[in-house]
């Protein structure tokens, strides 16, 4: 960098230092300053060159470049020393021949290398006027008119070449500077409003267009059609509910335990316009671990349905002794003490709710908490403030994502794709959203026909899933134009295209928790991103070495973090300031420490520990490589390899359980998004499970896969 930059002031004075010596030919101090000015630029251009040699490749043409560009150099400064000798103008001549050779050919290996013919053509055209303005200028030196018209040429030679070299120098600069701008441009938009009074959240954003746009479909589900106005009086009469049964007065939380039905963005709306935290419990939870997450948030109720009312029966005894009240979202109730409020619902007013119960809300507010395995332990719920709301929304806008789209989503609800990426893109830019119950990839292209979609979501096993699909001549036959997601390996990426059509890949990478995150905003197969040069100002984040089998990052001698070099495996650590904070678990503070890593590269300093192993390419590029801890990735979820534990200690043949993960023949690596088969109880009463040791109440055995 600093090379270009004094290659830049060096090629700004030359020019310079050409226009005036044009305009007083015969002044000898002009002359003296002009080879003190190509001094400088001889010296920028040297260095600049210095790192094309390195990046291009091209070594002969490169040399050949270089030689023609220092005896132009050379040229020019004796011809500063000695302005009326014609000799040095005639050997001038034909070095800048020679130049013209070497550039030329350094110009086609530009061409050839770098790809951005736009910017090459214009460079090379810039280049051959330079040496056509500068060939005459020898042969006119006391033309006035010349210096004049080539003063000109010579700008535009050296907008064009600065565009070319900056090109060459950092190959992805322009894709860089739009996702900066972009990403900017939405942080700073999303401060702006939560900075106003009342603040402009994703709630205010659903209203606007529920006014601006009533009739237009929100939400289409199975052969139901719910538009924005539908949404809203239907919000509205569940918010007025929910104050008067449950007493949420502004503020505090409340759990919601539903699957992928429409019932649960309503739930979502009326929740928030009464300025109530909620928080998404996984709906296949059951016994131990649904107690733990509804315990983890802290909800004053919980909202359930009677599908899941096995579940809820459960642990309802423990619930009621917490104080938590359940109540089921249906017209009736099958379980006894736990009523059903869709009466109560439909007799209440669908007038808009009063803004006094959202007075206290702030970017800092908690809105949200969904739930992460992190690395270790039973799943935690991790805090998401209605800053992050907004900007995860408005990520599916900066993937692409337009007002007139229809969406599908077979994610799930009660985590942050499917309900702030899924259906907050959707409000945020005014768009549809197709919901699925589960994902099926025998209906997958079937609903996208039926409901015209033009984006789906998916994590990478899905489309893996509709890969392995039975080929169809109907493959191709669908309007979509985008798919955003994340876990997409590059094999499954290129052969998705190859069958499904020309659909963008909007590839990114984000931990629920973390403080910052990735997209692959230039295409690039199986990255997850860029380590973009200019957001690491404002979001640093680094791969430093791990010890896998120690658990802990390798520190040196002084005791801070090694940073590991391009083509190495790291640990993405992500440093936690203003800009980029990190909100935490709610509960034990402890769970929230533990993600901290502090002094790691200086005393004081802290970073969130995103448990995820990356490797950065010599281009920059970011792959993800595994994920440490006591975690792995089945359809997209992470699972605890304790929840495991938890379901296997419920057999009576087993006494003690261990459990950990070990590859599998024939599967994608640990943490994967298509892990081994960790766990399968058919296998397990076969004696075939691929799990570690199992103590039994008849001793100690070893489980082999196979």
């Amino acid at each position: 960098m600093l090379s270009l930059l004094l290659g830049a002031i060096g090629g700004g004075l030359i020019l310079y230092g050409l226009w005036d010596y044009t305009a007083a030919i015969g002044s000898v101090l002009w002359a003296s300053i002009g080879g003190a000015v190509l001094l400088l630029a001889s010296i920028g251009a040297i260095l600049l060159l210095y790192n094309l040699w390195g990046h291009m490749g091209a070594i002969r043409t490169m040399l050949l470049g270089s030689i023609g560009g220092g005896l132009l150099l050379y040229t020019l400064w004796d011809y500063t020393a000695a302005i009326g000798s014609v000799l040095w103008a005639s050997i001038g001549g034909a070095v800048l021949l020679l130049a013209s050779i070497g550039l030329s050919l350094s110009l086609c290996t530009l061409w050839i290398h770098m790809g951005a013919i736009r910017t090459v053509l214009l460079a090379a055209i810039g280049g051959g006027l330079l040496l056509y303005t500068l060939w005459d200028y020898t042969a006119a030196i006391g033309s006035v008119l010349w210096a004049s018209i080539w003063g000109a040429v010579l700008l535009l030679a050296s907008i064009g070449a600065a565009l070319s070299l900056c090109t060459l120098w950092i190959p992805y600069l322009y894709a860089d500077l739009k996702a900066f701008l972009t990403l900017l441009s939405s942080s700073l938009r999303s401060r702006w409003r939560l900075s106003r009074r009342p603040p402009l959240t994703l709630l205010r954003r659903f209203l606007y267009h529920a006014g601006r746009r009533p009739q237009h479909p929100m939400l289409l589900y199975r052969d139901q059609l719910f538009t924005y106005r539908d949404m809203d009086l239907w919000s509205n009469r569940a918010a007025r509910s929910f104050a008067l049964q449950l007493g949420c007065n502004g503020g505090g939380c409340v759990a919601v335990f539903l699957p992928n039905v429409p019932v649960y963005v309503c739930t979502w709306l009326a929740l928030a316009k009464l300025g109530c935290a909620m928080a998404c419990i996984n709906c296949n939870l059951k016994g131990r671990a649904l107690l733990h997450a509804i315990r983890a948030a802290g909800p004053a109720a919980v909202l359930s349905c009677n599908e899941l009312h096995v579940a809820i029966e459960e642990v309802l005894p423990a619930l009621q002794q917490d104080g938590v009240r359940v109540f089921y979202l249906d017209p009736t109730s099958p379980t006894p003490g736990v009523p059903a409020l869709q009466p109560h619902i439909e007799s209440c007013s669908d007038d808009p709710v009063p803004d006094r119960y959202r007075t206290g809300t702030t970017g800092s507010s908690k809105a949200v908490y969904i739930y992460t395995s992190g690395t270790t332990g039973l799943p935690k719920a991790a805090v998401i403030t209605e800053m992050k709301v907004l900007l995860v929304a408005s990520l599916a806008q900066m993937c692409g994502l337009r007002g007139d789209d229809v969406v599908l989503t077979t994610l799930p609800l009660y985590h942050s794709a499917g309900l702030l990426i899924g259906v907050g893109g959707c409000i945020e830019v005014g768009a549809t959203c197709v919901l699925r119950s589960k994902f099926s990839a025998s209906q997958f292209w079937a609903d996208c026909r039926k409901y015209n979609v033009t984006v789906i979501q998916y994590v990478g096993e899905l489309l893996r899933y509709l890969c392995n699909t039975p080929k169809s001549p109907s493959d191709r036959d669908h309007n979509v134009r985008l798919a955003i997601g994340n876990g997409l390996r590059g094999n499954v990426w290129t052969e998705f295209l190859q069958r499904f059509g020309p659909i963008e890949i909007s590839e990114f990478y984000g931990a629920t928790e973390g403080n910052a995150g990735f997209i692959n905003y230039t295409g690039k197969v199986g990255a997850v991103g860029r380590a973009n040069v200019f957001l690491k100002v404002f979001s640093s984040f680094e791969l430093i070495q791990y010890d896998v089998e120690q658990d802990e990052p390798v520190r040196n001698q002084d005791g801070f973090c090694i940073r590991v070099r391009p083509g190495e495996t790291g640990l993405l650590v992500i440093r936690i300031t203003r800009n980029t904070p990190f909100h935490g678990y709610a509960g034990d503070k402890s769970r929230t420490e533990k993600k901290i890593l502090r002094d790691v590269f200086d005393k004081g300093d802290s970073y969130f520990n995103s448990g995820d192993l990356l490797m950065m390419d010599r281009e920059r590029f970011l792959y993800f490589q595994d994920r440490v801890g006591d975690t792995f990735r089945w359809k997209g979820e992470n699972v605890a390899t304790t929840e495991v534990e938890a379901a296997l200690s419920m057999v009576d043949f087993i006494q003690e359980v261990n459990v950990y993960g070990v590859a599998v023949p024939g599967e994608q690596q640990r943490g994967a998004e298509n892990p081994p088969k960790w766990l399968n109880l058919e296998l397990l009463t076969q004696n075939r499970s691929p799990l570690g040791f199992i103590t039994t109440k008849t001793g100690l055995r070893r489980h082999q896969d196979g």
